[in-house]
């Protein structure tokens, strides 16, 4: 999968700063992200369960991520389980 101009660096603070370039669609604030994405975003990190949801197999996990993109900043967005097998800019293919 080409990512274009991804980067991850850290700050001062020693947060994690990643850029991945993908077109995103947020849905009542959560997101769907595959393997790949996982070990980027949360290196050495098992995705952890925060609830079950009503879609058989489907969590919400205790991991958040921050989007940022062209018209703002959306804070605080869930990381939905289980981790996808593969995620295109044009949506999930499990």
């Amino acid at each position: 999968m080409d990512r274009g101009t991804d980067s991850c660096y850290r700050t001062r603070s020693d947060r994690v700063h990643v850029r991945i370039v993908h077109s995103v669609g947020v849905s009542n604030r959560h997101v769907h992200l595959c393997q790949e994405d996982w070990d980027i975003l949360f290196p050495n990190q098992a995705i952890t369960k925060k609830s079950d949801l009503k879609q058989t197999g489907e969590f919400a996990s205790e991991q958040t991520v921050t989007l940022v993109g062209p018209k703002g900043v959306i804070q605080n967005v869930r990381v939905l389980g289980p981790l996808r097998k593969t995620i295109t800019s044009g949506g999930i293919i499990d």
